[in-house]
């Protein structure tokens, strides 16, 4: 084969392989992703966002930061208003005549150039508030500022309305305006708690009484910026604090609250919640609900059985008896689960309160060393909490 002709299919396989890859980047789905997708900035200073790609666009993309204003009330005559930015990104406003979305086209008309809304029927009625939340490229002042090559600066501080403050940005496909990726920002000024996280956030509790006061720690997770000490406030149902109807919680600086359950069994559950003191904006939830509780009277929920001889007939039994009942004292199903098998429940089922005896039996199953199991008592009646005891039994040969 000639050289030329090795050269021409050389050639003809590379055109083919970049039109398989041209292809295959052309199949995939196009889409943008901002990175990083979230960020606190603080106000003044600056971040960089990226712009990732897949399918067949390019990087190129315009920069938009969201802006939430009132343009004044209606005197029942104007209908040409301002917006406080020009170049909005193309139907991403929504213009609203005292908290009602208007209608583009029906309503207004919007020239997003020069960020003019023209209301078409009739002017907005006397002392309506008009407000309009929309994207405008580049940003401004009051929300940020965001150039070409994606590098955001954070407003300052005199101009926060909330802190932190939330801010939108959104890059829009050059290529294709209708792909487009939002990235979120907290811009803050130290002290500030950005964000707060309780654990858990689901759980259940058992009622309290007039002995035994059940409590319960609520881990708290505070991102913060500053050196300056912050602190938060927790709330049951809304009420600092709590009350003797719902439960109290007490906190301990940023790391956690501890709920103490009521005297009686709610119907409902209730909300713990933790909020900023700098902002009310800034908080976390979890619900609790109280339960009934089965007990145990006249014995502890740790049992130690001593020491018998494996395989040997008990000749004087080896038990405990005490009387299972609620914590409310309401009459409730029960049942015995998870029996080791070296121990006898009698009875094994009953209704509250009752008197049961745990005793040991069977010992020709019992190795050398010392036995440990678990006991439950469960209810039947649903919305009320298990009784567990440890139970133990030490077991030696005879010879």
């Amino acid at each position: 084969m000639r050289k030329t002709e090795i050269k021409i299919i050389f050639v003809l396989i590379c055109a083919v392989l970049l039109m398989i890859a041209s292809y295959s980047e052309g199949a995939k789905k196009a889409t943008i992703t901002l990175i990083p997708k979230t960020a606190a900035v603080e106000s003044g200073k600056t971040k960089k966002f990226v712009v990732k790609k897949t399918g067949g666009i390019s990087k190129n993309v315009k920069w938009y930061v969201k802006i939430d204003e009132s343009l004044g009330s209606g005197d029942g005559i104007t209908t040409g208003f301002t917006l406080g930015n020009q170049n909005i990104q193309e139907n991403s406003e929504v213009i609203s005549v005292g908290g009602v979305k208007q209608i583009q086209n029906t309503d207004y008309t919007i020239d997003y150039v020069l960020g003019t809304v023209n209301f078409i029927i009739t002017a907005p009625p006397n002392g309506i508030e008009i407000t309009a939340s929309y994207f405008a490229e580049g940003g401004s002042t009051n929300v940020g500022i965001i150039d070409g090559t994606g590098i955001y600066t954070a407003p300052d501080k005199a101009v926060l309305t909330s802190n932190p403050m939330r801010v939108v940005i959104k890059a829009v496909s050059v290529d294709n305006p209708e792909i487009s990726k939002k990235a979120f920002v907290k811009v803050y000024t130290p002290p500030v708690i950005l964000s707060l996280k309780i654990s858990p956030n689901e759980t259940s509790i058992a009622v309290s009484d007039k002995f035994i006061k059940e409590k319960m720690d609520f881990t708290l997770k505070a991102v913060k910026k500053g050196k300056k000490n912050v602190t938060v406030e927790w709330y049951i149902n809304d009420v600092e604090g709590g009350n003797s109807t719902v439960g109290t919680i007490v906190g301990t600086g940023l790391i956690k609250g501890t709920y103490t359950a009521p005297l009686k069994v709610l119907a409902k559950p209730v909300t713990i919640k933790v909020v900023s003191s700098l902002n009310e904006n800034i908080f976390a939830k979890a619900t609790v609900t109280v339960n009934d509780q089965l007990i145990a009277n006249g014995i502890p929920t740790s049992v130690y059985f001593g020491e018998v001889i494996i395989g040997k007939d008990i000749t004087n039994p080896i038990q405990e008896i005490f009387t299972i009942t609620t914590r409310t004292e309401e009459a409730v199903g029960w049942q015995a689960t998870s029996v080791p098998q070296w121990l006898e429940i009698i009875p094994r089922s009953g209704t509250t309160p009752d008197q049961v005896v745990m005793q040991v039996t069977d010992t020709g199953r019992l190795n050398d060393g010392l036995h440990t199991g678990t006991l439950i008592f469960q209810s039947t009646k649903k919305g009320v909490n298990p009784l567990t005891f440890s139970v133990s039994i030490n077991a030696r040969s005879e010879f």
